[in-house]
């Protein structure tokens, strides 16, 4: 009789050492030191499995949406042509973006990025992101579907079949890569990069940089890597150096150390920024003087939330607005009437779509694009808190919360692999 031991009950570990934990980020490595049998309890804990009613439902709501599509279509944007590149930042809220400390410009860069003429900026986006954090960001991103109810799609759902922006921009010729600093394992973006459509994943890219420092041979290195590929093209930079823990300031000599904070974590967090922002500036800078800036639109944006502006108001109450991301578009051919409006981090997805002119894709997300003549202006948290328009119509607010319940099902039945 063999015996095996189940790690799951309290056992004194960090969080980020528990098997829950390290069966959703690093799959192969959980599985190595854990074995097949603590994956199958991994699974069996994070996967429900699809009732035929939850499959009429999901096929029901997904032919009204068609139609709905239909009637939305626009023919008016064809494929621009430009390169697409999105640089997703780690950890980066909208609430830094404008801030002095004192005198201090906690982010310039990106301030004078944002004020070009050809920006268009939306600071109010809900994240959406679940257990898989920052994988799950990719997911709403590339595939316009938004997380699991509970584990990471990442781990989950990475042999599964999805419509995506690289697939759609396939279409029109383009080659699509994704950079990362981590290793290929992390969050089992190996599989998900095959999984979201894209020609290649170039991973550790930080290479012998600390965490710290990852983003400068990062961008350094991404900048050599699309000096070479055959325009157009969609490049997903995945930046690090932001991430937490916030113990020490990754920048010494930044000015923010000068300045009061109630809070040292908060003040490390605005260096680390600080830090990141300064990478992007050269690496636009870099794309100048190879010629691909003006040929590129240029998404920068963030993962999740992680450090909340009342944190830094030294408020014990977060609410639903202290955890905006920016989503930002430098080169954009489109402008917007709707920058004051709320946006679920799901419509990002459409409206890269529409602003690349893949609008007529099989699949248009189940957000919304910015770039209509109106939107909602509401969004719902993960934890149901409702950003936006509190008068929105009730037709509204029922459509974004269901599409959570309808993701959760698409994705555990591979909904999009049979059609």
């Amino acid at each position: 009789m063999v015996g095996v031991s189940i790690p799951y009950f309290p056992n004194g570990r960090p969080s980020g050492k528990q098997p829950l934990y390290l069966f959703s980020t690093t799959e192969v490595g959980a599985f190595k030191k854990y074995g097949i049998i603590h994956f199958w309890v991994y699974q069996i804990a994070s996967f429900q499995c699809v009732s035929d009613d939850d499959k009429r439902y999901a096929c029901v709501f997904m032919e009204q949406l068609s139609k709905r599509e239909i009637c939305l279509s626009r023919t008016s944007l064809t494929s621009t042509g430009k390169n697409l590149i999105l640089i997703l930042v780690e950890s980066l809220q909208s609430w830094p973006i404008g801030l002095k400390v004192g005198e201090v410009e906690c982010v310039p860069n990106l301030n004078k990025l944002i004020a070009q003429a050809s920006t268009v900026y939306f600071p109010k986006v809900v994240p959406q992101v679940k257990d898989g954090r920052s994988s799950d960001a990719q997911l709403l991103i590339n595939t316009g579907l938004l997380p699991l109810t509970t584990g990471a799609a990442s781990s989950l759902c990475a042999s599964n079949t999805f419509p995506s922006l690289a697939a759609a921009l396939k279409q029109r010729g383009y080659t699509s890569v994704s950079l990362i600093c981590d290793e290929k394992n992390y969050w089992n973006q190996e599989a998900t990069t095959i999984a979201y459509g894209f020609d290649k994943l170039y991973d550790g890219m930080q290479g012998d940089k600390e965490r710290k420092n990852a983003d400068e041979n990062l961008f350094s290195n991404s900048l050599s890597i699309m000096r070479g590929m055959k325009c157009p093209f969609y490049a997903q930079l995945v930046t690090l150096s932001s991430h937490e823990p916030y113990i020490k300031p990754i920048l010494p000599d930044s000015p923010l150390m000068h300045e009061v904070f109630e809070n040292d974590e908060v003040r490390n967090y605005l260096i680390a920024i600080q830090y990141v922002d300064k990478c992007i500036m050269k690496f636009v800078e870099g794309l100048k003087q190879e010629g691909l800036y003006d040929d590129s639109v240029i998404i920068i944006t963030g993962d999740h939330e992680q450090m909340t502006f009342n944190t830094y108001e030294s408020r014990a109450q977060a609410m639903v607005e202290d955890y905006f991301i920016p989503f930002i578009i430098l080169n954009s051919p489109l402008d917007s009437e709707h920058t004051d409006k709320v946006l679920g981090q799901i419509d990002i997805y459409p409206s890269l779509l529409d602003l690349m002119g893949c609008y007529d894709y099989i699949f248009k997300g189940l957000g919304e694009t910015v770039f209509r003549d109106s939107i909602s202006n509401y969004a719902i948290f993960r934890t149901g808190l409702e950003a936006g328009e509190v008068g929105s119509p009730e037709s509204v607010k029922q459509y974004r919360k269901e599409c959570w319940k309808i993701s959760d099902i698409l994705l555990r039945m591979d909904y999009f692999a049979s059609r």
